[in-house]
């Protein structure tokens, strides 16, 4: 009776008292080991950096690609997923080539070695992604010409949503690390504190979509982060490290960056 009025009223319905702290106690823990670690990324320099984004970009791609998965049709169709994984390395390819040219100006040696391969980047990348879109056509097999079209759509729909989108993250650390941080900075930030303030003061349910959503966590929230983003402005304005465009891609937290700032 009282869970049927608490839900005609809005009211969030409590949960038990030990189970709901033992998962604060839990998402205290890992909420302050992630932190952790995205302040060493971060620490670490551009470099780090893009390792982090890039193994984000493997991972959120493999599980978009496996939404369209259908295990009865690709046992027929052997190379499917090796051309999910191949037109991934073409576009990482073509995407980071250029960063990767940046990290060896520190080796004159090797980059000299392989200055053609960076003179030729744009080319080399082209040609890759049309060899994979013949090996593409070789593969098509009467009765799956439907399927096949449809994975390569979505195949490539998966490399403009998540990698290329993510490669602007990239692009924004060579402008300063700020702009890189303190986005995502904010997005933490909201997430934490809309929950601490559900947690501790919510009472009206958001969407019926994400029951535990509430409210008080939201608007809780969303006042926060905007609090968050004046401060960390401040604080973060006048770190050289911070604003400043890397000089190179070993720069780190201890490196001496010096650069005029745009007021």
């Amino acid at each position: 009776v009282t869970e049927v009025a608490n839900t005609a009223s809005g009211t969030v319905p409590q949960d038990d008292s030990k189970k709901r702290w033992k998962n604060w106690r839990q998402r205290t823990i890992f909420t302050f080991l992630m932190i952790g670690g995205f302040f060493t990324f971060i620490a670490l320099g551009p470099l780090s950096i893009m390792l982090m984004v890039l193994c984000l970009q493997v991972m959120i791609y493999r599980e978009v690609i496996s939404l369209s998965s259908v295990p009865k049709k690709e046992r027929d169709l052997p190379w499917s997923r090796a051309m999910n994984v191949y037109f991934l390395g073409c576009l990482e390819y073509y995407l980071y080539g250029q960063n990767i040219h940046r990290a060896l100006k520190r080796h004159p040696w090797l980059e000299a070695h392989l200055q053609p391969v960076f003179a030729h980047h744009t080319f080399i990348s082209f040609s890759m992604y049309l060899l994979g879109f013949v090996w593409f056509v070789s593969t098509l097999r009467k009765g799956y010409y439907r399927f096949q079209m449809g994975q390569f759509a979505w195949t490539h729909m998966a490399l403009a949503l998540v990698v290329m989108q993510s490669q602007f993250m990239i692009e924004n650390i060579f402008e300063g690390i700020f702009w890189f941080f303190l986005p995502i900075a904010l997005v933490i930030v909201n997430d934490i504190f809309a929950y601490v303030f559900g947690f501790f003061f919510g009472r009206h349910q958001l969407i019926e979509l994400s029951p535990k959503k509430t409210w008080e966590g939201y608007i809780g929230g969303g006042l926060t982060t905007m609090v968050f983003g004046f401060v960390f402005t401040a604080l973060l304005s006048d770190w050289k490290f911070m604003v400043c465009a890397p000089p190179n891609l070993h720069m780190t937290v201890f490196s001496d960056v010096q650069c005029d700032v745009n007021p």
